[in-house]
């Protein structure tokens, strides 16, 4: 809660946020997000903090993931498939005190990308960008200081890797970092995880190792910082040489 919204409770106020108006919107690719639009504005609650109260709050793993690389002169920060910015927002606090701080939100549903425009229509610094599913529209070569994605790399095939890594060592400056997670079989809980939705066609996962992982990063020259299990996925972060 920020400070402003604490101040506010404490004299029985609260800052409710403008719902956003999707109407006529293409809910194609935006996954159950919509869904858990419908029920949050059914409980009068934010989204966010709805999903959050079902799933948990995403700032344990940004502390332990994430915020450790951010430096002095992180400004520029790109999210990849943000959602409806449970993490985008957290991401945002940390860099309100930064002056010329930007933060690029990417995702391939027009839903997604037209709902953060509106969620975060009050913060000049956010800029939501609808892409192809390939590459980083408009966002210029060597700017990012970080780029973060969560639960998107777990769905994607390996070209789309390939693709990815191209677009996020040019958009990166050099000694920036690169974070996300996939599943690795290289630990006993991804198998298990394998066996577990194979038998359910509804779920689209995908499965690597870290050396196939490491060949397509590291081979753009990316160098390799961490490599962590949290649940059954893997998080990794490289970074771009300076």
């Amino acid at each position: 809660m920020s400070v402003i919204k604490k101040l506010l409770s404490r004299f029985g106020y609260q800052i409710v946020k403008r719902q956003p108006n999707l109407e006529g919107i293409s809910k194609n690719r935006a996954e159950n997000f919509p869904r858990w639009l419908e029920e949050a504005n059914a409980e009068g609650m934010d989204v966010n903090d709805f999903i959050n109260s079902k799933v948990g709050n995403p700032s344990e793993l940004l502390e332990k993931i994430v915020f450790p690389y951010f430096t002095d002169s992180t400004n520029i920060v790109i999210e990849v498939g943000p959602g409806t910015g449970r993490f985008s927002r957290e991401i945002l606090d940390k860099l309100r005190t930064r002056n010329e701080s930007r933060l690029y939100l990417v995702d391939h549903s027009q839903w997604i990308a037209t709902f953060l425009t509106q969620y975060f229509e009050n913060e000049d610094r956010v800029e939501s960008i609808q892409n192809d599913g390939l590459s980083f529209p408009g966002i210029p070569d060597s700017c990012a200081d970080l780029i973060f994605s969560n639960g998107v790399f777990i769905e994607l095939n390996l070209s789309r890797f390939y693709t990815y890594c191209n677009e996020s060592y040019r958009t990166l400056k050099p000694g920036g970092y690169l974070i996300f997670n996939y599943i690795d079989l290289g630990f006993d809980q991804a198998w298990e995880h394998m066996k577990k939705f194979s038998e359910n066609p509804r779920f689209s996962f995908s499965y690597f190792t870290s050396s196939v992982i490491d060949r397509v990063f590291m081979e753009k020259g990316f160098r390799l910082v961490s490599r962590s299990l949290i649940g059954n996925s893997t998080y990794v972060v490289y970074q771009k040489p300076s």
